[in-house]
């Protein structure tokens, strides 16, 4: 089933790839005060980012707001940064290259704006006593039902514009995202989640198109084969599962962001692409939350990790980043 999105996403990489370079525009935005003042309204009123780390440096940002746009194409990028050297232009331009493809393959028909805050603020993981929140962890946000996209972590930023970009999907976001409480409290009890954490299954289902997007365009771009990308994709995934399973000692699982989906659930999925990218789209809910408790393999994780920890670690042990190739 691979072979199929590999094939559709380079037969539009081929078809597009030159409309792209030879239309796109790289300029100074003309309006960046409003873009600035409504982008700091965003990030004071967001529950994913309500800090003042992200206030205080688009405050640093007044006089470099970069727009990068195709004339008569309803996508545009918008990048705060303070500095931004010439090859982070170059990976702007592929990653809105990737965002065009996947606009056109979904039949996509709204504006889109994607405002990116590269701030190199880390993420990091919460103290022992402490559970995840999304100071920790998130790096973005959107409203499926607008017209904006906003990035404000450095980190991994390619991959969390996927992200993002794929809430606007319907046929993948809304079809999950609505999930009944018997649903949900069937996945909390197989899985030993809190009655308190609201648990959303479905931005595990988002997290796994973003990396499998993520992998096939690197795939095609730099001429590498997908199987070796995902393989390597789902031992570092491997890896990420037992160091959160450590630090919640195996015990019940609480959080105030979306730990357990992003990570959890996208592995799942990752582990077992094959089989998942045969269900059909819009997804049934029943047969979703089945494939997730039937496919889930805790000892098989963890004995596989134990047997060979250093198979995993391809990034610091410290690192809490949801991908291993989600920086190309």
């Amino acid at each position: 089933m691979s072979k199929y999105y590999i094939k559709n996403i380079k037969k539009n990489y081929v078809y597009y790839d030159n409309y792209i370079t030879n239309n796109i525009i790289i300029e100074n935005a003309d309006n960046k005060y409003n873009l600035i003042q409504n982008f700091t309204y965003e990030l004071q009123n967001s529950k994913f980012s309500n800090n003042s780390v992200y206030t205080d440096y688009i405050e640093k940002c007044s006089n470099y707001v970069i727009a990068i746009y195709i004339k008569d194409i309803p996508i545009k990028f918008f990048i705060y940064s303070k500095k931004l050297p010439f090859n982070e232009l170059i990976k702007l331009t592929k990653l809105y290259k990737r965002i065009f493809i996947l606009y056109k393959l979904y039949n996509l028909n709204k504006v889109l704006n994607f405002h990116l805050l590269l701030c190199p603020f880390k993420r990091f993981m919460p103290n022992s006593n402490n559970h995840f929140d999304s100071i920790n962890i998130n790096g973005g946000f959107t409203y499926p039902n607008g017209n904006n996209i906003y990035i404000y972590r450095y980190d991994e930023y390619s991959k969390v514009v996927l992200h993002e970009f794929i809430h606007h999907i319907s046929i993948i976001n809304d079809s999950i995202f609505m999930l009944n409480n018997y649903n949900i409290n069937k996945l909390k009890t197989f899985f030993n989640i809190s009655n308190t954490t609201n648990l959303l299954p479905g931005e595990g289902v988002v997290e796994f198109w973003a990396c499998f997007y993520n992998l096939l365009f690197l795939s095609v771009e730099y001429c590498l084969p997908f199987k070796t990308l995902i393989k390597k994709e789902t031992l570092f995934a491997i890896n990420q599962y037992n160091k959160l399973r450590k630090f919640n000692k195996y015990k019940l699982w609480n959080e105030k962001t979306n730990v357990f989906s992003y990570f959890i659930i996208k592995l799942i999925l990752l582990y077992n692409y094959e089989k998942f990218l045969k269900l059909e789209l819009p997804y049934n809910h029943d047969t979703f939350i089945n494939f997730i408790m039937n496919n889930y393999k805790k000892n098989f994780f963890i004995n596989l990790y134990n047997r060979n920890p250093d198979k995993f670690t391809y990034k610091s042990k410290k690192s809490i980043d949801f991908m291993l190739f989600s920086s190309f």
